[in-house]
């Protein structure tokens, strides 16, 4: 056989490995990647343990494995997520919409020690009190990361709660040493997300989309909610939410007009009579006024 003609076959087990992720993408609706770069094992083993009660499948292979399998089965959403295969991934295959899977994953979180220069996910608070310790060298770790401390009966105390990393800071090297020595697990660990596909509908979703914001998505949907509302009721648009307050304005103007012009109603009357005995007591005022005789100069 010349050397044009040598073929090269795979190894055995890359060609079953190939073909098991083929069949779970057949057989699947959704297709989530997460990003393993620095992730918590213990929150992996705990999607795992919870895989089926979620009815997911948790699975990692290689990038370049699941590629081909996806060139085998869905071939434009492996152009779309070819460049998302890089790196430490592991692979979540569900049958429910990619969407309302991945934000029951997000919801999943555990807390673990704080590293040198993990993100602080909300404010590290150290609380005053004994920390166990008694006195020694330990002293100056606590000294480094600007705890304070002082020895109390035989042991170092904390003297003040102080709040030693705002959120989003980054960990310092002494103070993640303060945090682990007194067994804090401050950081809260989620899943990060990559990318998915809703496999049936041939759709692609970026992170920003699998998983929304559903704070800011309220906040906009509130905002743009009372903007209309308010454009309805200065165009004295009908609706629903407008309408109320278009007849309070209505009756307010009504009101004011027949007040304005003296119009007798039963809702106006009370008032035009109130009007008149104010403006009658005025003017008898003004006449007993002129009455009084001036005195001589």
């Amino acid at each position: 056989m010349s050397k044009a003609e040598t073929v090269r076959v795979p190894p055995e087990e890359k060609v079953l490995e190939r073909e098991k992720l083929a069949q779970l993408l057949r057989s699947h609706r959704s297709l989530l990647l997460i990003d393993l770069h620095k992730s918590s094992t213990k929150l992996l083993s705990k999607v795992r343990r919870r895989a089926g009660e979620l009815k997911i499948n948790v699975r990692g292979t290689k990038n370049t494995l699941l590629m081909l399998a996806l060139k085998d089965t869905y071939s434009h959403l492996h152009d779309e997520m070819h460049s998302y295969l890089t790196g430490p991934r592991l692979y979540i295959f569900s049958s429910e919409e990619p969407i309302p899977i991945a934000l029951k994953l997000s919801r999943m979180e555990v807390t673990v020690k704080a590293k040198t220069g993990a993100k602080a996910t909300s404010d590290i608070i150290v609380e005053q009190g004994n920390t166990g310790f008694p006195p020694g060298p330990v002293i100056s770790v606590f000294s480094n990361a600007k705890i304070p401390t002082k020895i109390i009966s035989g042991a170092i105390h904390i003297t003040k709660t102080v709040t030693a990393v705002k959120e989003g800071d980054a960990v310092s090297p002494q103070l993640a040493e303060v945090l682990n020595k007194l067994g804090m697990t401050p950081i809260t660990a989620k899943l990060r997300f990559v990318c998915g596909c809703d496999l049936e509908e041939g759709e692609f979703y970026k992170a920003d989309i699998l998983v929304p914001d559903l704070a800011k998505i309220e906040s906009d949907v509130l905002q743009a909610y009372g903007e209309a509302l308010q454009l309805a009721v200065a165009l004295a648009y009908p609706s629903k939410r407008s309408l109320p307050i278009l007849l309070t304005r209505a009756r307010t103007d009504a009101q004011t007009l027949a007040l304005g012009i003296s119009y007798v109603t039963p809702q106006t009357i009370e008032d035009l009579i109130r009007k008149a005995s104010w403006s009658a007591a005025t003017l008898a005022s003004k006449v007993d006024a002129k009455k009084t005789p001036q005195k001589a100069s």
